[in-house]
């Protein structure tokens, strides 16, 4: 006797796959989202204390790591988070 197999056919097996590939995971979007929050605020620290280190320095190498050093990567830091929370 032929007796029906429970495996699907091939083409509801491939729809099956494709439907569980197009799903993201469960908390992939709270994952990117803390990931953003947490780069802006690294960002905005920086930011912050270079701007901080710039107005107390006058001159020398403090000065030139806290102006371009320190603001770049918290401006860095701070448009990668964004892309992150956003995209």
């Amino acid at each position: 006797m032929n007796q029906p197999s429970h495996t699907p056919s091939p083409t509801q097996a491939s729809t099956q796959v494709a439907d569980e590939v197009k799903q993201p995971a469960p908390n992939h979007h709270h994952i990117k989202g803390r990931r953003g929050i947490l780069l802006i605020g690294v960002g905005v620290f920086l930011c912050v204390s270079g701007f901080v280190l710039v107005v107390t320095q006058q001159t020398g190498t403090v000065f030139n790591v806290a102006l371009y050093g320190m603001t770049g990567a918290g401006g860095s830091c701070i448009m990668g988070g964004l892309a992150l929370l956003i995209g």
